[in-house]
């Protein structure tokens, strides 16, 4: 027997994950669980597409609504959180230290490349500028783990403002993947974003995540994966905040 066929609201009745959306389906309360590579073509946002219900006694075709518009590395973020509630601390520091290598990697494109191009759409001498930098960053990259990341991410703020194209291309040829000094860092100049680069260098993160899938198979308690949420989240954020890397400037 089929639930009402009356169409019912739809509010709150999807969850978006970087993998998959789920949504409930409106005339039989059925849970699909539509994978966005394998279901969705590997769309990124899905919004008002319409889709099967996948219970073999409905198969009613109903829209996808309240897709989110996160940065894959605030949808990791989230899931981690999740992770962390129920109890599963070696998966949910798995999840935020992916989280956080999206974090620098989206960082990177959005300041040297996306954003440029975004203030200056009409410009083709910037775009494809924007378009080599972004080319160059792709084989920076190539292959990098956290701390590669997190490398080239520091030396990007050593750099100094990029509100330019030319900031952006002179901050280019500079990043690498060495760490940086405690007396580079100091070079910052805003006192927030320098305090947060320390921070963030001295974040033990990467090591416990590797402890848990390549070592050990370590099981952390409570305590441990909190305080390194707690000392993420602060660090993240803080450098989500300062340098206006929310969201996605071209929605790519």
């Amino acid at each position: 027997m089929l639930a009402s066929c009356g169409l019912r609201n739809t509010d709150n009745r999807t969850k978006p994950t970087h993998e998959n959306f789920e949504a409930y389906c409106p005339y039989c309360d059925y849970l699909n669980v539509f994978n966005r590579a394998t279901d969705l073509n590997d769309s990124d946002s899905i919004d008002g597409e319409e889709r099967p219900c996948g219970n073999p006694e409905c198969q009613r075709p109903f829209a996808l609504t309240y897709d989110s518009i996160d940065p894959t590395f605030v949808l990791l973020y989230y899931e981690a959180q999740t992770l962390l509630e129920q109890k599963r601390f070696g998966d949910a520091i798995v999840k935020l230290a992916t989280s956080i290598e999206q974090f620098f990697t989206h960082s990177l494109f959005e300041l040297l490349a996306w954003q440029r191009l975004a203030a200056n759409e009409s410009d083709y001498h910037i775009a494809d500028v924007a378009n080599r930098i972004a080319a160059r960053l792709t084989q920076a990259i190539d292959g990098a783990a956290y701390q590669d990341l997190r490398n080239l991410f520091l030396h990007m703020l050593i750099g100094g403002p990029i509100t330019t194209i030319q900031d952006a291309e002179r901050t280019i040829g500079r990043i690498v993947r060495t760490t940086p000094s405690d007396a580079a860092l100091g070079t910052i100049a805003d006192p927030k974003l320098q305090s947060a680069a320390h921070r963030l260098k001295m974040l033990s993160l990467h090591e416990v995540r590797n402890r848990i899938i390549h070592h050990t198979t370590y099981r952390p308690p409570e305590s441990e994966a909190r305080a390194l949420f707690q000392g993420t989240e602060d660090v993240m954020w803080t450098l989500v905040d300062k340098l206006d890397v929310r969201f996605e400037s071209l929605g790519i």
